[in-house]
């Protein structure tokens, strides 16, 4: 018997893939200069990554996409297969949390159309203080509640320090991609950890033109990083992709896309290896690491 081929292709880890719905339920990335998409040009998305076997799904309140998730789960009766990632709106107090998160996932059930979520996230690392001054009321709520876990959005390691000691699991879902590796050295909990921000608003994905706003610093950094992959002949999306895919403190990906085509041809993209990766001097793009943060753009 032959030995085993490895994976080759992105669709071969379409179950560690996580298809991101912002970009469907808004005018969202600084490199997307068509708009937020059709609900018919959404539902294809939708449709071809179930097509690919992508089952999970990331979504918030405040992305208009809760929704549309909603509608294509029931007209495709795959509510129950799906796996999806929602957040909590912002903590105005800390006070009568429950009151709190349990309207806020009341109403985005009934949005999605389903009885339960995979990880509801706080979407600002901050208000997951709560858990370090109420974990047992909210361990106990947590036990009766249509929630597979509870996670936290985070931006800086900081912001998941400390977390790691809690009594339970907690996901994580944090920045990371070939410029930001940030949480390569985090010290972890027992719990999945999602990397988002894999193509920086689609900045690490296309070489194209960028919106009117970008600015002249941003401008520079999408040409030098660009002009780098090109010298080595590599695919954007695909070395995106695989330096995610190859980091061992990520479990699970998050991506968006505009279109099926896009979807389509990432799909299609060839898995790079960890020594070519290695090998691209990619570093020589970043001369401003603060310009890499979506926050100040």
């Amino acid at each position: 018997m032959g030995a085993a081929t490895s994976p080759n292709t992105v669709a071969d880890f379409a179950s560690r893939l996580v298809l991101g719905t912002v970009q469907l339920g808004m005018d969202y990335g600084v490199s997307n200069l068509s708009g937020k998409p059709s609900r018919a040009a959404a539902f294809e998305v939708l449709e071809h990554a179930w097509g690919c076997g992508v089952r999970s799904f990331d979504t918030a309140p405040v992305y208009g996409s809760e929704d549309l998730l909603g509608e294509f789960f029931a007209s495709h009766g795959v509510a129950a297969e799906a796996q999806i990632l929602t957040k909590i709106p912002r903590l105005t107090t800390t006070e009568r949390w429950e009151d709190t998160i349990k309207g806020s996932l009341e109403r985005s059930l009934a949005r999605l159309k389903c009885d339960n979520v995979k990880v509801l996230f706080f979407h600002h690392a901050s208000d997951a203080r709560v858990l370090r001054g109420c974990e047992a009321e909210m361990m106990s709520w947590l036990e009766h509640a249509p929630i597979g876990m509870l996670g936290v959005s985070a931006y800086e390691p900081g912001d998941v320090a400390g977390f790691d000691e809690l009594g339970h699991a907690l996901a994580i879902q944090f920045p990371y991609n070939a410029v930001n590796r940030h949480f390569e050295n985090t010290r972890w909990g027992s719990g999945p950890r999602f990397a988002r921000s894999v193509f920086l608003q689609g900045l690490l994905a296309s070489p194209g033109e960028l919106r009117t706003s970008a600015s002249e610093a941003l401008s520079d950094f999408h040409a030098r990083y660009h002009g780098i992959l090109r010298r080595f002949e590599i695919e954007p999306k695909a070395f995106a992709f695989s330096v995610a895919l190859k980091a061992p403190c990520v479990d699970q990906l998050l991506f968006g896309v505009d279109s099926k085509a896009q979807l389509e041809e990432l799909m299609n993209c060839s898995v790079i290896s960890s020594e070519r990766i290695a090998s691209v001097p990619i570093h020589e793009a970043v001369t401003d690491r603060a310009i890499l943060d979506p926050r100040s753009w």
